[in-house]
């Protein structure tokens, strides 16, 4: 994508977002915390597309894609109050849905459209299905691990400043204080990947996140990972369970053998 062609997808982008402010032209906190998060995961996406040694225009790519990737939980809000998909909607679906029905891809090359709509599609599948097309697959990748990169942060930092009231929807009304939950504990451990049914405090929304570092894509995002001692505030913030610390343990272990091996793309 040129960037002319990514200055205007920001802007309609941006008029779309408006149109769900209020009479008093301000946009509900949730709403804001999500365009803010929108434009953070676009920053980050085109970093790490950039180390990946992408070029400008795939580089371009990425970054549409990933400034538009929760543009379904303006709808999904505005609608049900709520970010939890499983009381609302899928939000990556909701998120294709608007593309279609919106202008916001009009005049797009039609293979950029198609991926962007895949990338926005699938961001948020628990798995990549098998049959995204090959030449979306790179992009679709990047979302995810951008948009995971500053889900970390966000929810590390309202832990250090302790704006509990803030995050209700970020949280999914867990209980902020709240012991580890050993179901999902013993799910971690053996599976790498747990169930949101299993998750009850925050501790558990931060086991959730320690264990995403598994489905990083690209060696990049490991090292902003690190960089930005996201798995040092995770960990400070667990309560003392020997088992919750040593699935944080066994993750950050991960982490520092992928960065020793040092393959840019960590899954084929």
């Amino acid at each position: 994508m040129t960037p002319h062609a990514l200055d205007i997808l920001k802007d309609r982008f941006n008029a779309y977002a408006d149109g769900f402010r209020g009479p008093d032209r301000v946009l509900p906190f949730a709403l804001q915390l999500k365009l803010d998060h929108s434009h953070r995961v676009a920053d980050d996406a085109a970093a790490i597309a950039t180390q990946l040694g992408w070029s400008d225009h795939l580089v371009g790519t990425g970054r549409a894609a990933s400034l538009l990737h929760d543009i379904g939980r303006f709808t999904q809000y505005a609608r049900f109050k709520t970010f939890a998909d499983a009381n609302s909607l899928n939000h990556g679906e909701q998120g294709y849905a608007v593309l279609l029905e919106q202008t916001l891809l009009d005049g797009c090359d039609p293979s950029e459209s198609l991926t962007i709509l895949a990338a926005v599609r699938h961001h948020n599948c628990r798995q990549v299905p098998d049959d995204i097309p090959p030449a979306a697959l790179p992009v679709v990748r990047l979302v995810r691990d951008a948009d995971k990169l500053d889900i970390l942060h966000v929810i590390n930092d309202f832990v250090r400043s302790k704006r509990f009231d803030d995050y209700p929807e970020i949280l999914l009304h867990t209980d902020i204080n709240g012991p580890v939950t050993p179901a999902l504990i013993r799910e971690l451990r053996e599976k790498k990947t747990g169930s949101y049914r299993n998750v009850h405090s925050l501790a558990d929304i931060n086991l959730m996140r320690a264990t995403w570092v598994y489905n990083v894509n690209y060696l990049p995002t490991l090292r902003l990972m690190e960089q930005r001692r996201l798995y040092d505030d995770l960990q400070a913030a667990m309560p003392a369970d020997p088992a919750a610390h040593a699935v944080i343990d066994e993750a950050r272990a991960f982490m520092a053998a992928r960065l020793r091996e040092g393959r840019p793309a960590l899954h084929s």
